[in-house]
Parts: C-alpha cells; structure tokens; sequence
C-alpha cells in the first residue's frame, strides 16, 4: 500500500464484511498517513450484500427441502474481552443475522460462533451446544451459513465441512448443507465493484472543501 500512496485515490477494500479491532483496525492503522489511499467502509448491512447472501441460503434450503430444517447462521468468535472495549463485530453480526432472520419466516434459525482460540473467554454461543439444542428439537436437516467468511478458508472447508458435519451427525442431525462462500463468484465480484465505486463518491464528497 505504501507503493501506490500519492499516486491518486486507493481504495483499499477488505472481503471480510464486519468491523473488528483485528481486521478492519489492523487496516486502519495501515493505511493512517499513507496519501490517497482510504478503507472502505463495512458492507454488513448493505442491502445488496445482504439480498445476495439470502439468495444462496434460499437456493441450498430448496435442494435440501424445508421439512425439518433449520438454518445455521455462523461467524467467527472473538474474545468477550475485546467487547468489553468497545469491539464493534458481535453487535454487527448479530445485526446481519436479524436481516436474515426477517427474510426466512417460519423457518427455525440460530446464530451460532465459532473457532475459539486459548484460555480466555470468547462470546458464544458455541457450534457444538447449538447443533446439539436443534437435534434435541427435531431438527434433521440443517443449512449451515457462514456470515463472516466471504472466502473460503479453514473454519469453512474444515470447521464447517469436516467437524461441523461429524459432530452433527453424531447429534441426530442427518443432512448438513453449508451455503457456498461467495469466493470469486460474479455478483459478488460485481456488488463488490459497484460498493467501491459508491464508496469513493462518498469520500471524495467529503474531502471536497465547502
């Protein structure tokens, strides 16, 4: 990034959709002082972003059927000390799984975390106790939506495909279907491009003296 800083307007924007002093903060610090170069702001809560993420779990929940199935909203944990600072992340997820929610009535659904890390504590609640709530419900089929994972990675194609699918089945639970990560898809390649563009508007407009 410092390579391209003076050279005219940078955007620098990050898969990952939520804030969090780890990502979008580490980001932050990056780009401080580098001429031209600006972060673009959180898509959580934009609508396209939202509609496009709904659109797939719609399309996974058709193929698997709806008789006894349940959604599984996922994102990755953070430590519980790191809210007590002021981390915006959970807040956001939880505000993304809401939009969700209110797209699917009558569907069971849960917000679930994921990949907790050492001794400390991190916010819950865990995979394991909430696929083991759902199979003690009745649940036999279960769509699984990863909403921090844009791209794949460990916490999908191990946590989710591999562990997530065992311990599932151990739990009673009889069909797992995750929903495809957008990766390099081209409505998500295409949102992406039209966000950055609307984002650059927003920040040249408010660098433009009055």
């Amino acid at each position: 990034m410092k390579e391209a800083a003076g050279r005219g307007p940078v955007l620098v924007l990050p898969t990952f959709p939520h804030y969090s002093f780890s990502s979008y903060g580490s980001l932050e610090d990056a780009v401080k002082g580098l001429e031209g170069v600006r972060l673009v702001a959180p898509y959580y809560n934009n609508d396209t972003f939202t509609e496009l993420l709904s659109v797939r779990i719609n399309s996974v929940l058709e193929k698997s059927g709806p008789s006894a199935a349940a959604i599984l909203l996922t994102a990755h944990s953070i430590p519980e000390s790191t809210v007590r600072k002021g981390d915006p992340y959970i807040s956001q997820v939880k505000e993304q799984a809401e939009w969700i929610r209110a797209r699917f009535p009558g569907i069971p659904m849960k917000l679930a975390f994921q990949s907790p890390l050492g001794p400390v504590k991190w916010v819950g609640p865990f995979l394991e106790e909430t696929v083991r709530a759902l199979a003690k419900d009745g649940i036999r089929r279960l769509i699984v939506a990863p909403l921090s994972f844009t791209v794949d990675n460990s916490e999908t194609l191990y946590e989710l495909d591999l562990y997530l699918r065992e311990f599932a089945g151990k739990m009673g639970v009889e069909q797992v279907d995750r929903v495809p990560c957008f990766n390099a898809h081209g409505d998500f390649l295409d949102f992406l491009l039209d966000y950055a563009g609307s984002q650059l508007k927003v920040l040249e407009s408010d660098e433009t003296p009055a």
